[in-house]
Order: structure tokens, then C-alpha cells, then sequence
């Protein structure tokens, strides 16, 4: 079961990914300082800090995953985690691989006139056996992310994933008056004990078992919010429907305000009232099911895996030949042949083969990116 303005809304999250780590190579100054404070005055507020757009992956993902379980072909976990291994992780691995096999070609060194970001976090070591085991294992802890600096979200979508069969069985089970206490306790506890720990409360990684553990904790609560609007999806849109059109457009404002700041559970309410909305809204179906978006769509797990390599490579093979400004606008747009290519020749690939697999039934819906 497909719903295409999904699928738009997917792609450009990805796209606002990839103009926030276009502008954040940016050095400090007037320059990345006033496109900060035009973003926020605009529906593309949350490429400010990009992590808004990755809790909107991670709730896309309950959504799809319930669907594709209660509606598509019946299987076990075992081949659910197959055609999870080979729709995430396998794209992931190639990603991985390629910036690795590009470090060696460039050669990277320090770069003056960037972002510090820029310098050290991608590509900040040169990758070793070692280092590539670490991420290709996704161990997703600080020194296992350099080669692909996207990964962090990625652990999380594919760990929490493999046991989501369990957590869609509560949301199915359990009442709603017992399931919404439930998922508040657990993201109170979770942020408590982070707290006390001193574990950051918007986390990228998660060092050791515990960090790894509280972590992943820490994002459950967003693949359990979608697989809720997706299983009561019909009751949802019912509500929509009965109000009022001044206060839908109060909604459409609502979600875009909870999406603003960068904290993780009110972007995740924020993400599932713009999903709703934009699931039951006509307007919005003409609007985004238009064929670049519908393709940006298509694309989107190969542009978030794809552009910071991109990023990388223009950058320091053309420093000192173009100003910045012209090389990330160039890096923005490889990046999308980039992503078709990788999209054609890997994720492609990688979906028929998981449909193949002993076990993996195939199913319509499709993952997204994390």
C-alpha cells in the first residue's frame, strides 16, 4: 500500500538534508548566519538544524512498516529482517565503501575557509580495516561515523526496525489508555536516566551498551507514533474532516511550528499531524504528488546516503579553484544524478533482491530513509 504524497513529503526532507549540510560548510559570518535566520521564517525552518527532517524519516518508517506488515503478503521476523538487512543495510554498506574508496583517491587534508564542522567531523581520519568494520557493523558510537556522517540516524532506523514486529503487536494488543501511558513512561524514563547519565537529550550516538541502549530507547516512541496513525489512520482523517477549514489551516501551521525547534518529541507530534494532514488533504495530494517531488521521493534514501560524498569530493577537489558558495551549489545538484545512479544500479537492486530471498514475501510499501 503506497501513499504517494508521502513519498513527496520523504524526498524533500532528504533535499532539506542536504541544503543543511550545504550551508553549515559555510564558515561562521553574515552569510551562514542570514540564511540560519531566513529558514527561520520559512516552511523550511527545520533545515536549520536537519534533525526535525530525520524524526520525520523515523516516524515515516512506523507508518510504512505497519502498513506493510498488517496489509502485505504474510511472513516471519526471519524474513522481515532479511528484506530490512538488504533495504537499509546494504545501500548503507555501498555508501560506506564508496566514501572510503574516494578518501584514498582525494587525499583529504585541512581546509581553510570552511565550517570547523567541515574539518572535523567527515572524513577526519583516514579509514583503515578497522574503522571501516566499525561502521559497516553500524556500532554507532562516536569514532564510527566519519566515512558518512548520515549513519548516526541510520542505526537507529535499522535496530529499532528489526524488532518493530513486537512493538506493532502492542499497538495492535493494547488499548489506547494503556499503549499511551505506556510510550509516555518510556520516554519520560528513557530522558531521566540519559540525564542523569549526561547523555544529551537530542542524541547522535551512543557510546558503550548503555549509551547504545538509552539511545535507541530514545527513538522508539517515533516508529510507535507512526505505526498508530497508520492503524488508526481511518479514524484520524474522519476527525480532520469534521473541522472546520480555518482550523485544519490552524493544524498545517501547528505541525510546522512543532517541527521548528530541535527537540525530539515535538517534532514527532509535529511529524505525524503533518503526515495526517497532508494524507487527507486534496490540495496538498495536487500539490505534492507532482512527478520531480514524486521522484525526489523515489530517490531519497539514495540523496541521503549519497550527497555528503558528493559534498566531500567538490569540495576539496575544486578548493581554491571556485568561491565556496559556487562549489556547494554544485555539490547540491550532483548530488541528484548521484542519487538517481545509486538509486538505480544499488537500491533498486538491493529491493529485488530482498524480495527474493527465502523467506522475504515482497511486499509494495517502501522503507525510507533514516
Amino acid at each position: 500500500m503506497r501513499v504517494r504524497v508521502l513519498d513527496s513529503l520523504r524526498g524533500l526532507a532528504a533535499f532539506m538534508v542536504v541544503l543543511y549540510h550545504a550551508w553549515q560548510t559555510l564558515p561562521p559570518g553574515p552569510l551562514a548566519d542570514g540564511i540560519r535566520q531566513a529558514l527561520l521564517f520559512t516552511p523550511f525552518k527545520s533545515a536549520v538544524g536537519a534533525r526535525p527532517a530525520v524524526i520525520l524519516f523515523f516516524v515515516l518508517s512506523g507508518y510504512v512498516l505497519a502498513l506493510a506488515l498488517t496489509h502485505g503478503p504474510g511472513t516471519g521476523w526471519g524474513g522481515f529482517v532479511l528484506r530490512r538487512i538488504c533495504r537499509v543495510w546494504l545501500p548503507f554498506a555501498v555508501s560506506i565503501l564508496l566514501s572510503a574508496g574516494l578518501y584514498w583517491l582525494m587525499r583529504p587534508t585541512a581546509l581553510a575557509g570552511v565550517h570547523p564542522w567541515f574539518n572535523a567531523d567527515p572524513w577526519s581520519a583516514a579509514p583503515d580495516a578497522e574503522t571501516i568494520w566499525r561502521h559497516l557493523a553500524m556500532l554507532g558510537d562516536t569514532h564510527s561515523a566519519h566515512l558518512n556522517v548520515v549513519m548516526w540516524s541510520l542505526t537507529y532506523e535499522l535496530r529499532i526496525s528489526l524488532v518493530f514486529p513486537l512493538l506493532l503487536l502492542a499497538v495492535q494488543r493494547l488499548p489506547l489508555r494503556v499503549l499511551l501511558p505506556g510510550m509516555l513512561a518510556l520516554q519520560v524514563g528513557t530522558d531521566a536516566t540519559m540525564r542523569w547519565l549526561g547523555l544529551p537529550l537530542a542524541p547522535f550516538f551512543g557510546d558503550g551498551w548503555v549509551g547504545a541502549t538509552l539511545t535507541t530507547l530514545h527513538f522508539v516512541n517515533c516508529f510507535l507514533v507512526g505505526a498508530l496513525l497508520a492503524l488508526r489512520g481511518e479514524a484520524v482523517q474522519a476527525a480532520l474532516a469534521r473541522l472546520p477549514g480555518w482550523t485544519r489551516a490552524g493544524l498545517w501551521l501547528a505541525a510546522m511550528l512543532l517541527l521548528g525547534p530541535s527537540i525530539d518529541y515535538t517534532c514527532t507530534l509535529g511529524a505525524a499531524l503533518l503526515m495526517a494532514l497532508a494524507i487527507g488533504s486534496p490540495t496538498a495530494q495536487r500539490l505534492l504528488e507532482v512527478p520531480p517531488l514524486l521522484w525526489l521521493g523515489k530517490v531519497s534514501y539514495s540523496l541521503y546516503l549519497v550527497h555528503v560524498p558528493v559534498l566531500l569530493v567538490v569540495v576539496h577537489g575544486l578548493h581554491g579553484w571556485l568561491p565556496l558558495e559556487a562549489m556547494l551549489l554544485l555539490a547540491i545538484l550532483l548530488a541528484l544524478p548521484a542519487a538517481e545512479a545509486m538509486n538505480r544500479w544499488v537500491e533498486q537492486p538491493s529491493m529485488t533482491l530482498a524480495r527474493r530471498l527465502p523467506g522475504a514475501a515482497p511486499h509494495p510499501a517502501r522503507p525510507v530513509p533514516g
